[in-house]
């Protein structure tokens, strides 16, 4: 019963990741929009599930098609398709930041190695100063 009956979180993450999907109106927006009612469908798929605990048995007990097979079903699609999605939108936007990336981001980084590097260089081995005894 804590599996299924427990959905409340599922749903409002579910549901407000939809609407975050449908309000991104940029140019190149992060999902594709069905994600977004996709999102907000299997938000919704989850609500049954609730009554459980008013149902021993049928449709709606613990076991039954509504409170169970269909949240499961709906979560494991959820989840499969925000995985693949996520993975392949990450590796496009990687693509995009290498393809647009700005020259003055590239002498920014060239001129913090060189600082780096003659900061080592400064600090380089300590001699150790001479005692001026002669020998």
């Amino acid at each position: 019963m804590p599996f299924v009956g427990v959905v409340y979180t599922a749903v409002v993450q579910a549901i407000v990741l939809g609407i975050a999907i449908l309000r991104d109106t940029g140019e190149s927006p992060v999902f594709p929009r069905w994600v977004g009612y996709f999102s907000m469908f299997c938000g919704m798929m989850f609500c049954p599930s609730s009554l459980l605990i008013f149902f021993k048995s049928g449709a709606f007990a613990w076991n039954g098609i509504a409170s169970f097979w269909i949240v499961v079903v709906g979560y494991v699609a959820w989840t499969i398709v925000l995985s693949v999605l996520m993975i392949t939108t990450s590796r496009r936007l990687e693509r995009e930041d290498r393809a647009t990336e700005r020259p003055e981001l590239v002498a920014l980084r060239k001129i913090e190695m060189l600082t780096a590097e003659m900061a080592a260089l400064r600090s380089g081995p300590q001699t150790a100063p001479s005692t001026g005894a002669a020998q």
